[in-house]
């Protein structure tokens, strides 16, 4: 079953349908929209062995998942920080506001990450403060256990059990087309850390008691969270046939957007601009060592920067591409209440898998200098890189804007209030860069989660790739630092 997740890599990355698209996180990627794998459950747990899994920390979130719980002490306790930096992140506004960090923190900046190993050590060691600080938002856990809905007849909010009802209505009647349990709550999305990813799934069952579960994930990493999410569905359709007194039989996986990271900078640029060129290549192997052919082309010719072994998911999953499945594993989970379950309970047996190939996650890096008639401090530099720093959507450059007299008289648009040293500061908006929707004021647009301001009335285009819908941050930075900025611009 492992040869399907690689079939479907593959068609990613040759597909017709396919485009190279801007990232969510100033990376192009490759993406496919819509595909769909069928596993047989009954031939083996579908845990790729082309590489490595880590599942403790899976098996942990599953367990998370179940309970309900959104609070990730119990992640952290259990050395699976897999939902740290979105915590981190989301609580950072109130727990800066209470001077527990500093203001001006440059996302992935080493004081970022120092600040996010500080919170993670403070949610293990610290009740309270996890209490208070810990919680992800209405994600998974709450909305499989505690959806939440106003009874206007009532006058009051009821919660449902979606997951707990899924399963009495298998017991009941489980050929149903009913079964459902949805992730998506459009009312409570604005207050999760991350909007769900795997949104919904479906069950049902034949006369035999054989059960099948659908799920439809609507943004699909395919290198680093794919094979993450059908290991855990895979187990996820056993605990509930399980539960509801049947044997598991398939796992089917509906994809939306799915697709490869290109990495970031100027290598992106170049999958970008040699986008067929690699789709022909990858179509031409015939053997599975070709791959490893096409790896050393894409190196020869792409631009080095030192981040392709972070952020170039295309040349991981073209090693893993090379490698021969070997048999799959089986998995065996304790039959006790679903909500009950503990990483104990989950045994996998015969896994033999290729070595890990290691890559991060895709993010913005900074890179910005800029020149001043008279110098700022260094907290009030900081907290200036901090509002103004973004990555234009087409090339990647780091840009800014270069803030003058014209451009701040020809300023029109609603002025929002920017708290650092200057609370009263009106500052222009801008557009995310990397969908161009509007975003939310010093937060992350919804859409594509790239750091964005407000919303945009004007334009700049970038001075490394001429395209417009960049960044403009026209101001009135002169009333924080009078006179000091006259010229403004970021390096790529």
């Amino acid at each position: 079953m492992a040869q399907q997740y690689l079939d479907h890599s593959r068609a990613i990355l040759t597909s017709p349908r396919s485009n190279f698209k801007g990232g969510s996180k100033g990376s192009g990627i490759i993406s496919l929209f819509g595909y769909q794998n069928v596993y047989d459950l009954r031939e083996g747990y579908p845990l790729l062995t082309t590489k490595k899994m880590a599942t403790r920390s899976m098996f942990h979130e599953t367990i998370w998942f179940l309970r309900g719980d959104t609070n990730i002490k119990y992640l952290e306790d259990n050395n699976a920080p897999i939902w740290r930096p979105d915590s981190f992140q989301d609580n950072l506004p109130g727990m800066q506001k209470e001077g527990i960090f500093p203001e001006g923190l440059v996302k992935y900046s080493p004081d970022w990450d120092k600040a996010m190993e500080e919170y993670g050590q403070r949610i293990r060691e610290d009740a309270g403060f996890a209490a208070r600080w810990g919680d992800a938002g209405p994600i998974y856990g709450k909305q499989w256990r505690r959806w939440e809905y106003f009874d206007h007849e009532k006058g009051t909010f009821i919660e449902i059990d979606q997951l707990g009802k899924m399963i009495a209505g298998l017991k009941k009647k489980p050929t149903g087309k009913k079964h459902i349990v949805d992730s998506w709550n459009p009312g409570d999305t604005p207050r999760m850390s991350l909007p769900p990813c795997h949104v919904l799934y479906q069950a049902t069952a034949n006369e035999e008691g054989e059960l099948e579960l659908q799920l439809y994930q609507r943004s699909c990493d395919q290198f680093l969270g794919v094979p993450f999410n059908i290991a855990s569905y895979a187990a996820l359709t056993q605990i509930i046939a399980q539960e509801a007194g049947m044997v598991a039989k398939t796992f089917i996986h509906t994809f939306g957007d799915a697709h490869f990271y290109t990495s970031i900078g100027k290598r992106t640029q170049w999958y970008k601009a040699n986008f067929k060129d690699v789709q022909q290549g990858i179509r031409n192997v015939s053997q599975r060592d070709e791959y490893l052919e096409v790896i050393d082309w894409i190196n020869k010719n792409a631009p080095s920067d030192g981040n392709e072994e972070k952020y170039d998911h295309v040349t991981a999953i073209l090693e893993q591409m090379s490698r021969e499945p070997r048999p799959m594993p089986r998995l065996h989970i304790a039959k006790k209440p679903f909500d009950q379950l503990t990483i104990d309970d989950f045994v996998i047996e015969n896994y033999d898998p290729h070595p890990p190939i290691r890559r991060n996650m895709c993010v913005q890096v900074q890179r910005i200098s800029f020149t001043f008639t008279s110098s700022l401090t260094t907290d009030q530099m900081e907290k200036l890189i901090a509002c103004c720093g973004l990555n234009c959507a087409a090339c990647d450059a780091r840009i800014a804007t270069i803030a003058n007299d014209d451009k701040l008289r020809a300023a029109t648009a609603e002025k929002w209030s920017v708290m650092f040293n200057a609370p009263n500061m009106p500052i222009e908006a801008i557009n995310c860069t990397g969908c161009m929707e509007p975003g939310i004021k010093l937060s992350h647009c919804s859409e594509c989660q790239v750091r964005v301001c407000v919303i945009s009335k004007g334009y700049k285009t970038c001075a490394d790739c001429d395209k417009l819908d960049v960044c403009d941050i026209v101001s009135q930075i002169h009333k924080f630092a009078p006179e000091a900025l006259q010229n403004l611009k970021a390096l790529n």
